[in-house]
């Protein structure tokens, strides 16, 4: 659903927070075609299957590295952070990636959530608002929701 829904300038700088084994920053990286995409995992082996998915689908504009939450870039800023957010570490854990995330975005840039309702949205929603300017539910289907939060100046 996240990969359904984002909208990514094709000059973007962009972190996958948690990426897994690739599909959400795979897809990001067709759409920032012009751009660069980060794709971070605590997990080695996730990184390992990226990378391999990411060669497997011809994908160059992407770093793939280990990284715990933002630890590998957190001296850099991006125009948008995707993630799909560990819910199992808890509320507390979760909500400090948005704050993290927010820290991290340049000027006019933007986060996109998925969140199951049952596992934390509506807090979830209520935690973004309070650190982001706007934030609009852009898709949700099958207990699912889809946020984008932006950081407008």
């Amino acid at each position: 659903m996240l990969i359904e829904s984002m909208h990514i300038p094709a000059h973007a700088k962009v972190l996958d927070l948690g990426c897994g084994y690739g599909p959400i920053g795979i897809c990001a990286a067709l759409l920032a075609f012009e751009g660069h995409v980060t794709m971070v995992d605590i997990n080695q082996r996730a990184v390992e299957l990226a990378k391999e998915n990411a060669g497997l689908n011809l994908i160059h504009n992407v770093s793939i590295v280990q990284s715990d939450l933002f630890e590998a870039v957190r001296d850099k800023k991006f125009d948008v952070i995707i993630t799909n957010p560990p819910i199992h570490r808890g509320k507390p854990f979760v909500h400090s990636i948005f704050t993290q995330a927010a820290e991290r975005l340049c000027a006019g840039g933007s986060f996109w959530i998925v969140m199951n309702k049952k596992q934390g949205a509506p807090s979830a929603l209520v935690k973004l608002e309070s650190l982001f300017s706007k934030v609009t539910e852009v898709n949700k289907g099958n207990g699912f929701r889809v946020y984008r939060a932006s950081a407008e100046n």
